[in-house]
């Protein structure tokens, strides 16, 4: 079974077409779009700054104040995608006189990254507890249902297949406690020019407000207009759980417009604009890929 880093054989190979195909036009571009091309189709590389902080980081930092402010008694926080160990560090930082109220949980599937947290393990001793989990982001069985104040989902679900988004909430949902319990979503609109991913698939704000109100979730949207766009969404535990088919019928009409948007961008590039038209290019097999996970690729004729 394909990993979320892994592109369709056809997709690879059309990727692969388009770079000889390019290069061969163009030799004197070959050094700089071969560099450009080794960044975007490689896997996404998790910032591993310890003093970084940004945006996001904060607001979820600021998420777990309230709960803290709000609620006596420990809070249980899990860090779905967390790379590097960036939230725990901030969390750190930011609110040591209540560390030890705090029961921490972080998962991500790249092996470098839980090595990286792994070797630094004893920074985060003043935590309640602190549990390192590699596995799949939906995949989470162990966790004891109900018990989750907070689930952080930061600066990832572009890179997560939307296929599998309808496993991935309803797993989430059924995690959160369902007096308090929310999901945090934050998340960049576009990925900055400079550094495209070509495994991402980018929602604004409102697109993912859609597909999570169509899964019976009542998201709440913030947007920050920063160097892209960055945008919030809070959801909150939903009693009826997750319609995993409405949110599917909902992703299916998103990605559609997607891929429309890439063929229309690839057509018609920038004049001399080759890195362009490679992302185009890229967003037209990921969306591909996804909609033939979800049955709907190649579309039915109509009669």
């Amino acid at each position: 079974m394909k990993g979320p880093f892994e592109l369709d054989p056809q997709a690879e190979a059309f990727i692969r077409w388009a770079t000889a195909h390019l290069t061969s036009e163009e030799a004197t571009l070959d050094r700089k779009l071969g560099a450009f091309l080794r960044g975007y189709t490689g896997p996404p590389k998790a910032a591993c700054d310890d003093t970084r902080s940004s945006i996001r980081e904060d607001a979820a930092v600021r998420e777990i104040a309230r709960l803290l402010g709000e609620y006596a008694g420990p809070v249980r926080v899990l860090d779905a995608c967390c790379g590097f160990g960036n939230l725990p560090r901030q969390v750190l930082r930011s609110m040591r006189a209540d560390i030890d109220r705090i029961s921490f949980c972080a998962v991500d599937r790249d092996t470098g990254s839980i090595e990286a947290i792994r070797s630094k393990i004893d920074l985060f001793n003043g935590f309640l507890a602190f549990d390192l989990m590699q596995r799949e982001v939906w995949d989470l069985a162990g966790l004891d249902s109900h018990t989750v104040d907070l689930i952080v989902l930061n600066n990832a679900l572009r890179e997560i297949p939307p296929s599998s988004y309808s496993k991935l909430f309803s797993v989430f949902n059924s995690l959160l406690r369902p007096d308090r319990g929310r999901i945090c979503i934050i998340d960049m609109e576009s990925q900055p020019v400079d550094a495209p991913e070509s495994i991402a698939i980018n929602w604004d704000g409102t697109e993912a407000k859609r597909f999570l109100a169509a899964g019976g979730f009542a998201p709440e949207l913030t947007l920050h207009d920063k160097q892209t766009t960055v945008y919030q969404l809070h959801c909150r535990h939903s009693p009826a759980g997750v319609d995993g088919a409405a949110m599917t019928g909902e992703l299916r009409a998103l990605l559609e417009i997607k891929l429309h948007a890439a063929l229309e961008r690839r057509r018609n590039p920038s004049r001399r604009n080759h890195q362009e038209w490679l992302v185009a290019t890229g967003t037209v097999a990921r969306c591909v890929e996804e909609l033939t996970a979800f049955g709907a690729f190649p579309p039915r004729p109509t009669v």
